[in-house]
């Protein structure tokens, strides 16, 4: 079994790389369909498992307010609709290692940031958070070279 850290995570949303703004993110994998299937002679229910249909991505990091950084990203995702989410590297580049991606010609297909949060400390750094909902197929693959 590989063994790896976060430290070369690669991020990307709507083309912007945000990698270097991030310190952690977490891909939330939900399966929703579970049907209980058992019968009144079953002593223990029983399921039939279902489809991972749910998704999202949090992210956190150092909030920066300069033009082109974080907030500005992130800004204007806001309210803007679905946008791509162009990979989650959680190994770094490549070749071989996983590729999360929700990328299409659907507009229906990518990310929606529905939460963007500034917690700003009296003492201490200033950082955020964003959570953005999966919408459609989030792809699985191995990078290629």
């Amino acid at each position: 079994m590989a063994r790896c850290t976060g430290f070369n995570c690669v991020i990307s949303v709507d083309a912007n790389d945000i990698s270097g703004m991030s310190n952690e993110v977490t891909l939330n994998l939900e399966t929703v369909d579970n049907e209980e299937v058992g019968s009144f002679a079953e002593a223990w229910e029983l399921f039939v498992g279902g489809l991972v249909t749910k998704w999202s991505l949090d992210v956190k990091g150092r909030w920066d307010g300069d033009a082109a950084e974080i907030d500005s990203i992130l800004f204007g995702l806001l309210g803007g609709g679905i946008v791509p989410l162009d990979h989650l590297r959680p190994e770094g580049t490549g070749a071989g290692k996983v590729e999360y991606s929700a990328d299409s010609v659907s507009d229906l297909i990518g990310v929606y940031l529905m939460n963007y949060s500034v917690p700003v400390p009296r003492t201490g750094a200033v950082k955020y958070s964003a959570s953005f909902q999966g919408s459609g197929e989030l792809s699985r693959a191995a990078q290629g070279a």
